[in-house]
């Protein structure tokens, strides 16, 4: 790794997550590098970090509008003349309409000349489209963001020893008692009675975030049906408050939409994120944990830029 002096950053003045993003983008001083590098939990954080921008540069790759497209566009410009009519600004009614009447006949008259805006047309309609879609770089964080928090909301839900070692706060009793001492604020814990659930118990998330997070798992009377409400207050951070406060964002895996999504939603400085094995049942109780009525999806921008709650800052 060589030594950045193009765009020097005060290494000093950076947290510890994002020291390591800037070691490995390599705009680390040698000696602050080789510091980081030393310690092997720290070694192994920027080996992923390079190891996912690897990967999004080669997914990336691909976008951009194609290529022949942009070579109809560019065959039809160098075979027209140049040349045509233009509609002056200022023109009286009757003087635009001959004006729009003329481009009319023009482009009847020349094929070439209609080809070309019927091109443009597509090429337009194809950009608007295409902003509205999530890049290669936004799907793949889109896609880490989704397994992370579900391979999480999944960690104790089989109930047994796992839940019994690391699950703090068994029982609804327990965990409405213990909610303000593992999240900080005083949530919540909800009744799903009615659907057929009840509290198996809280328990410390282990994603490492920002701020004081926690999980509250919830197990069938009936089966072996369960959810996980993930919950992160992050009172300090401004990408939290990205999240609207009045719709429930559905984050999909874009490599496997057919599998339950996550339901995600702020009230005020906390984000819950709702897992469930299956959609319908995640729908089903999102009233009774008292999410927001609407739905959106998920801004992919959000997880590319890490502009949600859950960040490593």
């Amino acid at each position: 790794m060589s030594e950045r002096h193009d765009n020097p950053i005060d290494e000093a003045a950076l947290s510890a997550s994002a020291a390591l993003r800037a070691a490995a983008d390599g705009e680390l001083s040698l000696a602050r590098a080789s510091d980081l590098g030393a310690d092997s939990d720290r070694a192994a954080r920027i080996a992923f970090e390079r190891g996912l921008r690897a990967a999004v540069g080669r997914t990336m790759s691909g976008d951009g509008a194609p290529a022949d497209l942009r070579g109809k566009i560019e065959a039809a410009l160098r075979a027209e003349r140049a040349g045509g009519a233009v509609v002056a600004v200022g023109r009286s009614a009757p003087e635009r309409a001959g004006a729009v009447a003329g481009v009319i006949g023009a482009l009847r008259a020349n094929s070439k000349i209609a080809a070309l805006v019927a091109v443009a047309l597509a090429l337009g309609v194809y950009m608007m489209w295409r902003m509205t879609q999530p890049t290669a770089a936004e799907r793949l964080a889109m896609d880490l963001m989704a397994d992370l928090v579900q391979a999480e909301g999944e960690r104790h839900v089989a109930f047994g020893s796992s839940f019994e070692r690391l699950v703090a706060f068994k029982g609804e009793d327990a965990a409405r008692t213990g909610m303000e001492q593992v999240l900080g604020v005083p949530v919540a814990v909800r009744d799903l009675s009615a659907l057929g659930y009840e509290v198996a118990g809280l328990g410390h998330c282990s994603m490492g975030w920002t701020g004081r997070s926690g999980q509250l798992l919830y197990r069938a009377t009936d089966g072996d049906g369960w959810l996980t409400l993930i919950m992160h207050n992050a009172p300090r951070e401004e990408e939290a408050r990205s999240l609207p406060q009045n719709a429930v964002s559905v984050l999909r895996r874009t490599s496997d939409p057919g599998s339950s999504p996550v339901f995600i939603w702020r009230e005020g400085d906390v984000v819950f994120y709702l897992v469930s094995p299956d959609e319908a049942s995640a729908k089903r109780a999102l009233p009774a944990l008292g999410a927001p009525s609407s739905m959106r999806a998920f801004d992919p921008e959000g997880a590319w830029s890490k502009r949600y709650s859950g960040n490593m800052d």
